[in-house]
């Protein structure tokens, strides 16, 4: 199985360095990175650390914003150039150091990033590209990957009963399905990048009604979606590591269970008419965030699939025409993948599962048909095969 490399130093890495990481940051950002923290110093500077690189390629500004923190977490970002803090008197919860940060933010977008994550090369170049390739873009999201090798978000959807449902969870990085770009119900507000201003010149706010946490993010999409006619985007080119939950310990897992069940109750209240028009739990969660596509899902298998069908999406396919899904029975060159996917094509071929598994061809057909889509082939073989899979 292939696996995502990164790398996560223990503080006295940072200590040799001075805590001198030579952050790029810039005073008229396009981006302003948000990272509100409480304590877990460590996690804060890997999160700093990783994010060097795409500073060089991205003018930003970085504003961490300290909760009240009780370890020394304050002491060392003081001695770390390149970074804008705010210091709290008081803890104000993610909610509002979130809001918080936006309002003092410069940049054209802002991005909300949790401390407990290591960003992966060129992530915040290719986060960027949605926005620059199509319209109608409210947010975007990246893949979530957790260190022990199996992603945990590839964006979302939301059923019709409010709960949300993380698309690609326990994937394997390379997974075929979860590599382009897609348009999705959601994204998580560990890494969710927004423009600053919504499209009516107002500032982006997540709704203090969700305090102090969760459902905040997916109320912000639903309402760039429904009341600003915007499109949440999630592109598998921007790769991050995310070491989910680490402010939760096992005493503080009934809390959380709470606020979960509390702010749900909430969101359904709030966009009960609109989630009326969502799916059901019983539908497939990728076909579930394909209810605003224009056309149908249609899956085309090898046979039908050549350089001139291939050229002709490229110079054709809007991402909201139709959900099209490519089946190869080997990966396609590189070039030729990474511009289908980049159009918004899903592209799938045989891989190794997290098992250790091969997904072959025949499997792929298989599970595709049994989740209902519409399988398009000129074979005699493929439709007598397809025919006897029970959907």
């Amino acid at each position: 199985m292939n696996s995502v490399d990164y790398n996560f130093y223990d503080f006295n890495f940072f200590e040799n360095l001075h805590f001198n990481f030579n952050l790029a940051t810039s005073k008229t950002p396009e981006v302003s990175i948000i990272i509100p923290v409480y304590n877990q110093i460590n996690y804060t500077l890997n999160c700093l650390y990783s994010l060097k690189e795409e500073l060089l390629q991205t003018s930003c500004e970085i504003i961490v914003i300290n909760d009240c923190s009780t370890d020394n977490t304050l002491a060392v970002l003081n001695k770390i150039e390149g970074i804008t803090i705010i210091n709290n008197e008081k803890n104000l919860g993610f909610l509002r150091n979130i809001n918080l940060g936006i309002e003092q933010a410069k940049g054209e977008r802002v991005l909300l990033l949790n401390n407990d994550v290591v960003v992966l090369p060129n992530f915040l170049k290719e986060l960027l590209v949605p926005f620059k390739s199509y319209e109608n873009v409210g947010a975007v999201g990246a893949k979530a990957i957790h260190p022990t090798q199996i992603i945990l978000e590839a964006g979302s959807a939301i059923l019709n009963n409010g709960t949300s449902i993380n698309l690609g969870r326990e994937h394997v990085p390379h997974h075929p399905a979860d590599q382009g770009i897609k348009v999705v119900d959601y994204c998580s507000g560990y890494c969710l990048l927004l423009n600053r201003y919504l499209p009516d010149g107002k500032l982006v706010q997540l709704d203090e009604h969700f305090i102090p946490a969760y459902y905040e993010e997916t109320d912000l999409c639903m309402t760039l979606k429904h009341k600003y006619h915007l499109d949440i985007f999630y592109t598998g080119f921007a790769e991050l590591i995310h070491f989910e939950s680490i402010s939760y310990n096992d005493n503080k897992s009934a809390k959380k269970q709470l606020l979960l069940n509390t702010n749900k109750q909430k969101f359904l209240e709030k966009w009960e008419s609109e989630l009326k028009t969502y799916a059901s739990k019983n539908v497939n969660p990728y076909l579930s965030v394909n209810k605003y596509y224009n056309g149908q899902a249609k899956v085309y298998l090898n046979d039908k699939i050549s350089s001139g069908f291939e050229q002709e999406l490229l110079n054709n396919y809007q991402i909201k025409d139709a959900y099209i899904i490519l089946v190869y029975k080997k990966i396609p060159n590189k070039k030729m993948l990474d511009s289908l996917r980049r159009k918004g094509i899903d592209v799938r071929y045989p891989y190794i599962d997290r098992k250790n598994k091969t997904i072959s061809y025949f499997k792929l057909l298989k599970r595709l048909k049994q989740l209902g889509y519409t399988m398009e082939t000129n074979s005699l073989y493929y439709k007598f095969l397809l025919a006897t899979i029970k959907s």
